[in-house]
This record gives structure tokens, C-alpha cells and sequence, in this order.
């Protein structure tokens, strides 16, 4: 007899390694997962000639489901596994991708030949072996949700021509950074470290079972440090990638401080471990390229003389961005006091044009819409940026500047600048510098102040930093950032709100505004200020937020404003002289973005308000949906055939793609012959697999049929059972679906 019941399965075939004669694809094969592409290649060292750096150039132009392409940039990879082995010498080379999309990728491999070849973006000849060669894999849709702290659940941060950088996926970024130490990478866990470095050992206790190492278990230390950091919520680590003959002297990604052509393949495999934990709990890579003693280390150290744009600093820039650019989250940096002219040699500061040069050539590299940056120098001086307004390639100013009450204003003065030029900037305060930071001067000048100022992000920084590695010590500053970035996140659409000092009168204050809608005042002092309200109707409640200690929102003695003119907003609850931010918002109804119309909001928003119960058109009440711009997916959805995951996070069927919907069974009472499921939307022609284990292991038989129905007259052998399992085949072929334990049902006898 046939058996009693029959199996309702829904998964997706696992994503197999794709391997030819010269390469293997290597990763989760998951959107916005890391594929490593890995070519077998002419063998060659570190010290080889010709140099694997400098003498050949890899690209691969990699192209997706919708027709996009990225043309990466690959590297030389030694043994393919030196983070662990330590090689020096090997025949592999390598290309990192993080892909947008699930579905079919390919592949196309670049491999040319010549003196300095690495320097140019073409010509040189072809270097044989895999030149030319192509491939392909699958991507499976990202298991990560959106609103974790994982940022493949993100995607790609890219700016996006406004003042705040965004997530593929929509959600905005507001930056609480570390900005120490700036030798993050002097560690002594790193092959080829110099003695004696940091060594993070307070933060091994925060280093979890399961958290990656090197080298016999070597990183335990700057891992556990960025389980912490990120578990205040700090979501971004500037750091100096070359440090050469600068303030730490021991950070670079060569064997030695001036080996500028020789790059250490072990160390650099054992950076990307930490870059790649970075990404896993949402920090982003703030990577800063050069510092002002050493800004034109290239030029002198290659051409003899400051000035033009050596080709060793063209292939640094290729290196990193081969080598690290598929990360998530990263500003490229053009340096640290860039501009600067405190000395001469190697810290001659770059020029206008050098610096132009260079973010344009970075912008060539970055395949993404990265982040690219330069930060000024000194502490008093600001005039490299004015040449640079409007220049396309540069995104964003990193802002040193003393510390003071003027933080604020200079924020907000290259924010409005860059603004009126039509290129907005991505402005973040860095270095308030000073030479030990007082937590009260850096909540109010330099936290409060840059993020009412319109800035994009807010870095912690204190002077004399080279040592520093127990990030402990400084808890009660991070901790007062981050409150200050959450309290905004939760309560105001700060992606549409203006600067807006000039509302307030009766106390000094910085506002931010969404003219009639919502307004954050901030009172660096306190005291009994108005808000003009001009701009808004109806009646608009006054809650009152401590930054300094955090909590609920609060009540003063004015509970609720009119809008239509100049209003007092009364005074806080208690502490009436110390700093309060004030939220003044029309009503708590909020409404979220349904760009597709699928009744499903958006919940990364950002959302607007509206009182009396009159919904917003475009938005709903909804905040569940997990792609705005797919009406067809949402919580719940039914499946499609469409190449989709039309599941969002926690919905069952999310991470495979196309499956059934609904049971497969005999549904005619008494019968064992007719076996139906439920049709998919776009499917036209079924598989079915008939197994005779439940494992699908052995003893299949494959059919197909353009309705949702089989009929099967064969009896199981004595003793046995069928199994059955059912896909859409046509116009694209689905998953099995997936077991009972939620894996992908694959394997055996399975096509």
C-alpha cells in the first residue's frame, strides 16, 4: 500500500561550490554574504619578481540576476589560507564580493601582466592560466533580518546624495563612533607586530565560544573588544591603516614600515577576520588611509619628491579596496589632518588637486557607492574644504576641531555649505579635540551639538590615544553618545528635519525641524525657551528627554503647545539649569512609507505623523514589511514563482525561494492515486520526486505535470512507504522546501 500520509516539505536545494580548472567559488552564496572567488594561478611570493603586487593586475566583473555589474578588484592570496599558515609564497589569487541579489550570478576574470600594471585601470597583457576564464553560482536570499544587528540583513551602506548614509535596504545610518584608539591595528595578536603593542586583554572576557580567531586562537583580545563596543551600541571603529613613521609607527599592511611594494598576505587575511567580525555586529570599517606626518609618504618615498600621484599609492588603494572593499559598512578616509603642512618630507601635506586625484581614484576602485571622506587639520583649521565643495567624488568631511561650544556652529556650517553647492556632504564631528575630554563639554558641545547641527555622525576622541585598549575605562562616554543617537533614531524623522536654530528664542538652544510636524529642541543650558511655531497647526505635545541619565519621555509644565505662532515650552521637570532636549511633536499617530502598496509599511521609515486619524496617502499603519519595493512580498505572502523570497524574516518559508505554499496530499477521500498541491502564482509545469525514504536518499522517481495534480497507480514495496516531494519547475525551477528543523531539503537522489 501506499503510505498513510505524505510529506509537506518546503525547502531549497543547498547552493553548491562551483569549481572549475582554474577557480573555486567559496562563501554562503547568500545576498550581502561574503563569495570568494579563488583562481589557481602562476605561483609566486612576497618577495617574488615579478612582484604579485605590483606586476599583475586581477579584476572580475561579476554580473547578477537583473543585469548589474560590478567589476571588483582582486589580490594575491599566497597559500589561499595565510591568516592561519602564515605563508609568505603559494599560486592562488583571490576576489571578495558581497552580491546585492539572490539568484544566477556570473563571473568574468580579468589577468594581465607589466611593470606597475597594478597602478593603471587598463592595458598591460594577458598573464595566461585563468585570463578570461568565467563561471557562475546561485545566491540564496539573506537569512538575516533587517532589524538585527547583523549587516547582512542591511545591505551595502552607500551614500545616497544627502546628508545621512543609507542602507541598500533603506534604513539610515547615524554614526556613534569610536574614534580611539587610531592604532586599532597595532596588535600584538597580528603576524609581523612589533613589540610591544596593544593587546586588548581586558576585553578577552568578551570574546564568546564560537567568535572567530587565528592562528591557534590568537584575536581574542580586539574580538572580545568589538563584542563590547558593539554591545553599548557603538556602531563604527576609525582606525589608521598606515601609520608609518606617524604617531604609532606600527600599523601598515607591508612587511616592514617602508616596503611599500611588499605586502604581507598573512597579516592582511588576519585584518579582513576582524573587519569581517565587524560586519557580523554592525560596526562600520571607518578605514583611514594616511595621518599628516606620513601624507606623502608615496611620493617621496617612490619619486623623491612631494607632489603628483605616485604609483605606490595608487596600488595602496587598490590593495585595500581589493582586499577589504566588500565589507558592508566603510568610509574610506583620505587621511588624518590631511592638507596639513606641519613639516616637510613625508608630512607635506597633499594639495587640493593631489586630494581630488585621490578620492576620484578611490571612487574608480569602490564598486559600491562608498563612503569617501578626507579629515581636516589642525584643530583650528578647516580650509581644505572649500576647494572640495561640489567635487562628485568626495561624499562626506571628517571634522577635527578644538574643543569648544563652536562645534555645533561648525558642523552646521559645512553641512549648510555643501548643501547650497548641491553636493551634500555626509558631515561627522571626529576629533573634538582636547587634551582630556570632559564628559559634560562632550554631551553638550560635541554629541548633542553635531547631531542638532544636521551631522551625519559623532566620534568619542581623546588626545594621546596610542596606548589606549580597555575600552571600559571610557563606558560613560560611549554609553552618552549612544543614548543620544537612539533617542533620535526612536522618536523624530531626522532624515527630514532641517537645522533650525533661528526657531528658538528666550534660552540658547539648537533645533531640529520637520516644519509642522516634529521639532527637537535642545537646551545646552536649560532655561524657559519658546519655539516658533508658525509653521504648525492643531495642538502639538511637549515631552522632555534627560541626556544626561536617559529614561521615558517626560512631562514639564507645559504638557501641549497650539501651532500657528511663538510658544513658550515651559520648563522641565526638574534640573531647570542643565541641559534638556525637548520633543514637540503634532501627535504620537505615526505612518509608515508603503511605496509598493501592499498595505505592509516600511518600518526603517523614516515615518510622519498625522493626527485626527487622516492617513498620509503612501502610508499605512503597518511597520512589518521587509521590502518596500516588492508588492509581492511581505509577512506572510503567499509564494510566486519569480526567482523571490516573497517571505519575510519569521515567516515561514523565508530563505528559500519559489517553494510550494500549502499542503501535498491525497486529497480524495479513500484514494491513493491522486496526489494534488496548491497551485504557485506564474508556475505552469510541476517536478514531483517519489522516494521510497523519507530522507530522499535512494529509490526516486521523477515526474512532471502542467496541473497541481499526479496521478501515480504504483504501490511501495512490501514493507515500505512513498514519499513525496513537489516544486515549480516552469518558467523557474523552486526549492524542495525545507525540513522539519527549518534546513534546506537537498541532496540524495534530489535534482
Amino acid at each position: 500500500m501506499k503510505s498513510r500520509g505524505s510529506l509537506t516539505i518546503l525547502a531549497l536545494a543547498l547552493l553548491p561550490i562551483v569549481s572549475d580548472a582554474f577557480a573555486q567559488v567559496s562563501g554562503e552564496l547568500k545576498q550581502w554574504h561574503a563569495v570568494t572567488v579563488t583562481f589557481d594561478g602562476p605561483a609566486s611570493s612576497e618577495t617574488a619578481t615579478p612582484n604579485p603586487f605590483t606586476d599583475y593586475r586581477l579584476d572580475v566583473t561579476f554580473t547578477g540576476p537583473s543585469g548589474q555589474t560590478y567589476a571588483v578588484p582582486g589580490y594575491y592570496a599566497a597559500d589561499g589560507n595565510a591568516g592561519e599558515t602564515g605563508a609568505t609564497s603559494g599560486s592562488k589569487w583571490r576576489v571578495k564580493f558581497c552580491p546585492d541579489a539572490a539568484g544566477s550570478w556570473s563571473y568574468l576574470a580579468s589577468f594581465v601582466q607589466g611593470t606597475k600594471i597594478a597602478a593603471q585601470p587598463t592595458g598591460g597583457t594577458s598573464a595566461g592560466f585563468f585570463d578570461g576564464a568565467t563561471g557562475s553560482f546561485v545566491v540564496a536570499p539573506t537569512d538575516k533580518s533587517p532589524d538585527g544587528v547583523d549587516l547582512r540583513g542591511k545591505g551595502k551602506l552607500e551614500y545616497v546624495d544627502d546628508h545621512y548614509l543609507r542602507f541598500r535596504s533603506g534604513r539610515p545610518f547615524l554614526k556613534s563612533g569610536s574614534n580611539i584608539p587610531e592604532t586599532f591595528l597595532e596588535y600584538n595578536d597580528f603576524d609581523g607586530a612589533r613589540q610591544p603593542n596593544l593587546d586588548f586583554a581586558t576585553h578577552v572576557a568578551d570574546w564568546h565560544t564560537g567568535d572567530p580567531t587565528w592562528r591557534g586562537g590568537k584575536g581574542k583580545g580586539i574580538i572580545g573588544a568589538l563584542n563590547y563596543l558593539s554591545g553599548l551600541g557603538v556602531n563604527s571603529m576609525y582606525f589608521l591603516t598606515m601609520n608609518s613613521h606617524g604617531d604609532g609607527g606600527n600599523a601598515w599592511p607591508w612587511t616592514s614600515p617602508n616596503s611599500y611594494a611588499t605586502y604581507d598576505c598573512s597579516k592582511l587575511d588576519q585584518w579582513d577576520v576582524v573587519f569581517s567580525h565587524m560586519d557580523h555586529v554592525g560596526m562600520m570599517l571607518h578605514v583611514v588611509l594616511t595621518e599628516t606626518e606620513n601624507e606623502s609618504f608615496f611620493e617621496v618615498i617612490e619619486l623623491g619628491a612631494a607632489g603628483g600621484f605616485a604609483p605606490s599609492r595608487k596600488i595602496y588603494y587598490r590593495e585595500m579596496v581589493a582586499r577589504f572593499g566588500y565589507h558592508l559598512a566603510i568610509t574610506w578616509n583620505l587621511g588624518e589632518e590631511n592638507g596639513w603642512s606641519d613639516a616637510g618630507g613625508y608630512a607635506t601635506g597633499m594639495t587640493t588637486q593631489q586630494q581630488k586625484n585621490a578620492v576620484d581614484y578611490i571612487r574608480q576602485l569602490a564598486y559600491y557607492e562608498d563612503n569617501i571622506t578626507v579629515h581636516n587639520g589642525p584643530a583650528t583649521g578647516d580650509g581644505i574644504y572649500a576647494p572640495l565643495l561640489g567635487h562628485a567624488s568626495l561624499s562626506g568631511i571628517e571634522i577635527q576641531w578644538a574643543q569648544s561650544s563652536d562645534e555645533h556652529e561648525k558642523v552646521l556650517q559645512w553641512r549648510n555649505a555643501s548643501h547650497a553647492n548641491g553636493h551634500r556632504w555626509v558631515v561627522s564631528l571626529d576629533e573634538p579635540w582636547t587634551g582630556q575630554t570632559v564628559i559634560d563639554e562632550f554631551r553638550v558641545w560635541d554629541v548633542w551639538g553635531a547631531y542638532t547641527a544636521g551631522a551625519g555622525g559623532c566620534e568619542f576622541f581623546q588626545s594621546s590615544d596610542a596606548a589606549f585598549d580597555d575600552f571600559r575605562s571610557k563606558e560613560a562616554f560611549y554609553t552618552t553618545l549612544v543614548r543620544a543617537r537612539r533617542f533620535i533614531e526612536d522618536n523624530v524623522p531626522y532624515t527630514t528635519m532641517q537645522p533650525a536654530d533661528s526657531l528658538i528664542s528666550g534660552a540658547a538652544g539648537y533645533a531640529l525641524a520637520a516644519a509642522g510636524q516634529s521639532y527637537l529642541v535642545y537646551l545646552p543650558a536649560g532655561g524657559a525657551a519658546s519655539l516658533d511655531l508658525a509653521g504648525a497647526s492643531g495642538t502639538l505635545d511637549v515631552f522632555w528627554f534627560d541626556p544626561r541619565s536617559g529614561g521615558t519621555l517626560l512631562t514639564g509644565s507645559v504638557a501641549s503647545v497650539t501651532g500657528g505662532g511663538v510658544r513658550s515650552l515651559g520648563s522641565p521637570p526638574n534640573n531647570p539649569s542643565q541641559d534638556w532636549a525637548v520633543l514637540v511633536r503634532g501627535c504620537a499617530e505615526l505612518y509608515y512609507p508603503d511605496d509598493d502598496g501592499d498595505g505592509y509599511g516600511d518600518l526603517i521609515g523614516p515615518p510622519v505623523t498625522s493626527c485626527g486619524g487622516s492617513v498620509p496617502s503612501g502610508y499605512v499603519e503597518d511597520a512589518t514589511d521587509c521590502n518596500d519595493a516588492s508588492a509581492t512580498t511581505h509577512p506572510g505572502a503567499l509564494e510566486i514563482n519569480d526567482g523571490l523570497d516573497n517571505q519575510c524574516a519569521g515567516s515561514p518559508g523565508f530563505g528559500v525561494i519559489d517553494e510550494l505554499t500549502g499542503p501535498i496530499a491525497f486529497s480524495t477521500p479513500g484514494s491513493k492515486t491522486r496526489l494534488s498541491w496548491t497551485a504557485q502564482g506564474g508556475a505552469t509545469l510541476y517536478q514531483i520526486v517519489r522516494s521510497t525514504t523519507r530522507a530522499f536518499s535512494s529509490g526516486c522517481t521523477l515526474r512532471t505535470s502542467s496541473q497541481v495534480l499526479l496521478i501515480d497507480s504504483a504501490s511501495p514495496p512490501s514493507g515500505q512507504a512513498f514519499y513525496f516531494l513537489v516544486r515549480p519547475l516552469a518558467p523557474g525551477a523552486g526549492s524542495w522546501g525545507q525540513k522539519s528543523d527549518g534546513t534546506p531539503r537537498t541532496g540524495g537522489c534530489l535534482p
